[in-house]
C-alpha cells in the first residue's frame, strides 16, 4: 500500500524503516510531510495532484470541544465545516469553487477501512482565532486546517482520514492504526 502520512510531529519516524523514497512499515510504503504551518497546504495540494496514493492519513492537533469526544485521545474528523470569515480566501479554492465553496465536506472515501479502525467520528470546524461564525447542531473539533485538507483530498479523489488528537501526540495509537492497515 502506498500511503501519504501528514502529521504535525515527526519524532516517531525512527520506528519506520528508511527507504530511498520515504519510509516503510511492513508492506506500507510511506511518504511523509511534516505539517508545520498553513504554508504546508500548498505542498500537500501539489503532491496529491502529482501522485496517487492508496490512502492519505493526516494526524494533527485539534481543539476538542464536543461532549461526544471529550474522553477520546484520537478522533476521525469525517465532516468538516469552514468558517464564513475564511470563505473569501481565493488562493485556497479551485476556480469553480471560488464564488461559493462547499459549506461542508463529508468524507465517504474510507468506509472500507472503518472496519479495521475503531476511532470515534467527529465533526470539525475550520476557523482562525477560535471564531465560530456558524451555528451547528454538533461541533467536536476546532482546527485551522481540516477543511482545507478535506477539500484538497476530495478534489483529488483521494481515500483519506483526517485524525485529530487533543493533547499529546498519540504515537502508539498512530503506529497501531498503521499496523492495522498493513
Amino acid at each position: 500500500m502506498k500511503l501519504l502520512l501528514i502529521t504535525d510531529k515527526n519524532d516517531f519516524l525512527g520506528q519506520f524503516s528508511k527507504t530511498e523514497t520515504g519510509y516503510q512499515l511492513g508492506s506500507i510504503q510511506i511518504q511523509f510531510i511534516h505539517y508545520q504551518s498553513p504554508e504546508c497546504l500548498e505542498i500537500i495540494r501539489a503532491m496529491i495532484k502529482m501522485e496517487r496514493f492508496h490512502l492519505v492519513l493526516v494526524c494533527t492537533k485539534g481543539q476538542f470541544s464536543g461532549p461526544f469526544i471529550q474522553n477520546s485521545v484520537l478522533v476521525n474528523t469525517v465532516n468538516n465545516y469552514l468558517a464564513i470569515h475564511l470563505r473569501n480566501d481565493l488562493t485556497r479554492f479551485e476556480e469553480i469553487d471560488v464564488e461559493n465553496p462547499p459549506v461542508s465536506i463529508v468524507n465517504r472515501s474510507t468506509s472500507y477501512f472503518n472496519v479495521f479502525l475503531e476511532i470515534p467520528k467527529a465533526v470539525g470546524f475550520t476557523t482562525r482565532d477560535q471564531l465560530i461564525d456558524i451555528e451547528l447542531p454538533r461541533l467536536d473539533v476546532l482546527s485551522e486546517t481540516n477543511y482545507y485538507l478535506a477539500y484538497y483530498l476530495h478534489q483529488s479523489n483521494c481515500n483519506y482520514y483526517i485524525l485529530n488528537y487533543g493533547r499529546e501526540f498519540p504515537t502508539d495509537m498512530l503506529i497501531d492504526v498503521l499496523s492495522k492497515l498493513d
